[in-house]
């Protein structure tokens, strides 16, 4: 490579490595901030994590006919 394709190729990967690294923060901040509420308030943390996943993707209802899927296979097989 070029010199200056060099230069070019350390300065994106440098500014993916910076970007990785906020996102790392991100999750450790979620994952503290569901851990200190379920503490608080004796909620299950996985429950939280999946509300909190339901809100932000909007997707309620396909949650919804997803865990009826689940319901009627389970009923048909159990029974």
């Amino acid at each position: 490579m070029i010199s200056s394709d060099v230069v070019d190729v350390k300065t994106v990967m440098q500014t993916v490595l910076d970007s990785m690294i906020r996102v790392q923060a991100e999750k450790d901040f979620m994952k503290e901030a569901i851990e200190g509420l379920a503490e608080k308030h004796m909620l299950d943390k996985k429950v939280l994590k999946k509300v909190s996943t339901i809100m932000y993707k909007a997707n309620m209802a396909e949650v919804q006919a997803a865990n009826n899927d689940v319901e009627e296979l389970y009923e048909d097989l159990t029974k």
